[in-house]
């Protein structure tokens, strides 16, 4: 089982050559990578390494954390946060901190970010769609770039100049730009000096 998700680390270099390079169509894109691929491989491969979890379960051994059960809400009373559960009604925390720590997939046109929302504003910037069999169009929330240079794109599909973007907006144009963790001996195409043109 070790030797088959390590395998999946070292194809993700082949995989992002593939999503760049457009080698699927936009129908396989969408329901085979995105909505089955990426599902899969998020589950069998990215995580804290073997002893990060280990040293989590020492932890709530000791009783320092506490998992919570599924399909958790939050609301608020007083000053402190209250944690509940759909599937454990008994369930009920306290807290006076809360910290989102997870990647939600990537939306810009819902993004409340004042920079973000003006370059789609003024067509600086704009949405990658996919253009599906039977006349259908898919709008996947990722802010459109040019996957060779990573120059943004405006609704016409023109370089805006020296504007560059990339990571997790970009999600679904690029693939797994949340990936940050080094591994040796593995050279990430991502972070290859020649993917960015040098600026003049």
């Amino acid at each position: 089982m070790t030797a088959a998700l390590e395998v999946l680390r070292d194809l993700r270099d082949p995989i992002r050559q593939v999503v760049s390079r457009g080698l699927l169509t936009d129908d396989e894109y969408l329901d085979f990578f995105l909505r089955w691929f990426n599902g899969t491989n998020d589950f069998l491969s990215i995580g804290p390494p073997a002893l990060r979890i280990k040293q989590l379960l020492a932890l709530s051994r000791a009783g320092i954390i506490s998992f919570l059960p599924r399909q958790m809400t939050i609301r608020t009373q007083g000053a402190y946060f209250i944690v509940g559960s759909k599937a454990d009604t008994d369930f009920q925390a306290a807290g006076t901190a809360l910290i989102e720590a997870r990647v939600p997939a990537a939306n810009a046109k819902a993004a409340k970010d004042p920079l973000l929302t003006q370059l789609l504003h003024d067509d600086v910037a704009t949405l990658m769609d996919l253009e599906l069999a039977g006349d259908r169009r898919f709008q996947s929330g990722a802010v459109l770039v040019d996957r060779d240079t990573a120059q943004l794109l405006n609704s016409q599909h023109r370089p805006q100049g020296k504007l560059f973007f990339w990571g997790v907006p970009t999600e679904g144009v690029n693939w797994l730009t949340t990936q940050a963790r080094a591994r040796t001996s593995m050279t990430s195409t991502c972070a290859s000096p020649t993917a960015l043109p040098a600026s003049s």
